[in-house]
């Protein structure tokens, strides 16, 4: 049966910034309600704020609601989208960590590596999923198939290539997966990470599990299609590099309470 339309509120009240382009004492809008009112249309701006019972000094920038002013309050925070690296105190130990809060829209991910003991092994943490990722295998998968530019992408001193060498030397490890010769290639990668993570499932849902890691959890402020994949694995060997320069003294830690370092949130960029 037909109902004639009706006009529902499904929402709520948006409130107005005093002094904003959309509130009445802008501008042209004042000079248009006083105009409607039969005001003081040519006085000055003091004069027709005074008519209309408001302070000319009041700067505005707050909202009054239910009769309350409110003001949106500054929130300061570590800045999006930078790495940073420090030491961490893990099980008994002390552990170099590289981070870096990834942002893009209103969507903020915590990415994380973190350097092994004495065997040096890293690992990265991605957002939403569970466990850690050794970092070769993970720039494999992103596309970045050959040794040589996963060392490229992450060396910039030797003392860096015996660590190097034994991240790539662990990616081929049978148990990784198994036969003949662990992760070589971005297929094996994928298979490893399916297989880590979506064991049992059917083939098409551990496809877009993986995507799903790799293209909108993973670093999302450098995009979210296949297509930035490689720019991801470099970004990783980036960080990479920085969490051994820590380890090898050529940087120190970052300070997070360094002004450079923060940003101020504010209603919006």
């Amino acid at each position: 049966m037909e109902k004639e339309p009706e006009t529902l509120k499904i929402g709520g009240d948006i409130p107005v910034m005093v002094r904003s382009k959309i509130c009445t004492l802008y501008g042209t809008n004042l000079d248009q309600y006083i105009e409607k009112n039969n005001g003081p249309v040519n006085a000055t701006r003091t004069e027709k704020l005074q008519y209309v019972g408001e302070d000319p000094d009041d700067p505005g920038g707050y909202f009054i609601i239910g009769g309350s002013e409110r003001v949106i309050v500054s929130l300061e925070d570590l800045a999006p989208n930078k790495i940073m690296v420090e030491y961490e105190e893990k099980y008994d130990t002390k552990v170099e960590v590289a981070k870096v809060f990834s942002q893009q829209g209103g969507y903020r991910a915590l990415t994380s590596m973190e350097r092994g003991g004495s065997d040096g092994i890293i690992n990265v943490t991605i957002p939403s999923v569970a466990g850690t990722i050794p970092l070769v295998i993970l720039m494999k998968a992103l596309g970045l198939e050959r040794d040589v530019d996963v060392h490229n992408a992450i060396a910039s001193v030797p003392e860096m290539e015996p660590i190097i060498y034994a991240n790539l030397e662990e990616a081929r490890n049978p148990k990784n997966l198994p036969p003949p010769n662990g992760v070589n290639n971005q297929e094996d990668a994928i298979n490893y990470l399916e297989k880590r993570f979506a064991a049992g499932q059917a083939k098409e849902f551990r496809e877009k599990r993986v995507a799903q890691m790799l293209d909108k959890n993973l670093l999302p402020h450098l995009g979210d299609s296949p297509e930035d994949r490689l720019k991801k694995a470099i970004y990783l060997g980036r960080m990479a590099r920085s969490l051994l320069e820590l380890h090898l003294g050529i940087r120190k830690e970052d300070d997070k309470d360094h002004l450079s370092n923060k940003r101020v949130k504010l209603a919006g960029d």
